[in-house]
């Protein structure tokens, strides 16, 4: 398919500690800050039931509080009230209009528009809030001017309408807007603080600004909307998810250490929640992390195959 249209639109200690460069901000290795006070719900469990998850890799959370999983292993997307409880699903495996196959990222913030990067599929979905699908970009088959797609794992929506998909087959991150349908590349792979390596994940800030969880290298590295290097926030392990909250902070989904990290733009420390366990806080492997309209935050623990919701710290400012 082609693309025909865009629419505008832990409970302990921190362990290593994020510090963004220029410039370098520390944390001292001794404070601990949680980000949570209380716990909520959880739901999700091993399976592929509604409701049950196969190794799921995203979230996205919409202006009414609906959260939209990508089920990665199942090759559908869910989708499910504030209260946790199951909306409806669409998908299943294939090349058709409306199904994937191990589709590993979404972006539903605007509850108007839904974007999904259909990883072995090779593009990015577009759907309306009804899931009728609008359009794609990127292809399994080549169509001349239009950018091939490796295996695009996340996607971004800015307010200005421009998409931009994470291809981590090719270590880059790709543009679309309204007026370059064929999309470039922004940022690619190299050396150096302005490259990437294994990239899994996208967001946008407010000002424009793009928030790229680099895997490989451990970090978030920064760029402004022209795609030029700004900085980097480190002290993670194989960060797989970023998300941006209405306040510009940052949380970072910190995947090999089984912990949700959150730093303001400066790269101030601001909290950590989590620790690598099965019960109450415990995390494995989480994939991604974002507030609800409630400043919830909203975690998903893709190794346990749940979700969990808890109350975050006034404290912590999110």
């Amino acid at each position: 398919m082609r693309a025909f249209a865009l629419v505008a639109l832990f409970l302990g200690a921190c362990g290593s500690v994020p510090h963004i460069t220029p410039p370098v901000v520390r944390v001292p290795d001794s404070t601990t800050v949680s980000l949570v006070e209380s716990f909520v719900l959880q739901f999700g469990e091993p399976g592929s039931g509604p409701g049950q998850f196969r190794n799921p890799q995203d979230l996205s959370v919409n202006r009414l509080g609906q959260i939209f999983v990508a089920d990665t292993g199942n090759d559908r997307v869910q989708w499910f009230g504030p209260d946790g409880r199951y909306g409806g699903e669409f998908g299943g495996f294939g090349l058709g209009d409306r199904q994937f196959h191990h589709p590993g990222g979404i972006d539903a913030r605007t509850s108007l528009d839904i974007w999904v990067a259909d990883t072995f599929n090779r593009r990015a979905v577009h759907l309306d809030r009804a899931l009728n699908v609008i359009a794609a970009v990127g292809d399994i088959v080549d169509h001349g001017d239009e950018l091939p797609l490796g295996e695009p794992t996340d996607v971004a929506l800015s307010k200005s309408g421009t998409l931009y998909v994470v291809d981590r087959e090719n270590d880059r991150l790709l543009e679309f807007t309204p007026f370059d349908l064929n999309g470039r590349e922004l940022v690619g792979f190299g050396s150096g603080t302005a490259s990437l390596g294994d990239p899994a994940a996208v967001a946008v800030g407010k000002n424009g600004s793009i928030y790229v969880a680099d895997s490989r290298n451990n970090r978030i590295a920064i760029f402004d909307q022209f795609g030029a290097y700004v900085g980097q926030i480190r002290g993670f392990s194989g960060p797989e998810g970023v998300n941006v909250t209405r306040r510009g902070h940052v949380i970072v989904a910190d995947t090999g250490n089984h912990r949700v990290v959150a730093c303001a733009r400066s790269g101030r420390f601001l909290g950590v929640f989590g620790s690598e366990g099965s019960g109450l806080g415990g995390l494995k492997s989480p994939t991604a992390a974002a507030l609800d309209p409630r400043d919830r935050l909203i975690v998903l623990d893709s190794g346990n195959n749940r979700v969990q919701i808890w109350r975050t710290a006034g404290s912590a400012g999110l």
